[in-house]
């Protein structure tokens, strides 16, 4: 009785098994220093940035402790059209 769903169209696009989300900026300040860098983001995309934090850290909360041991968080800052990118991913610590 319950029918499968089809979708219009040949293939359904789909985001990298990595790629949680991403939101824009307002602007850098002060001009990139190695010290410290601030990063002003607008209300919506802090709303962006919140919800794909947390659907990075929902995946790797579902990891086996042992196997994520490294696994983690990227933040890709792309400074040309001022995204933030959410990334998971095996992290090195120095």
């Amino acid at each position: 009785m319950n029918k499968p769903r089809v979708y219009p169209g040949d293939e359904i696009k789909q985001k990298a098994s990595d790629y949680h989300g991403q939101c824009a900026y307002a602007r850098i300040r002060p001009k990139y220093s190695a010290k410290s860098l601030s990063i002003e983001v607008p209300f919506e995309e802090a709303v962006k940035l919140s919800l794909a934090l947390q659907s990075c850290l929902l995946k790797l909360n579902s990891l086996d402790r042992k196997v994520g041991k490294n696994t983690g968080v990227e933040l890709s800052i792309t400074t040309g059209t001022k995204a933030i990118k959410i990334l998971d991913k095996k992290v090195i610590t120095e």
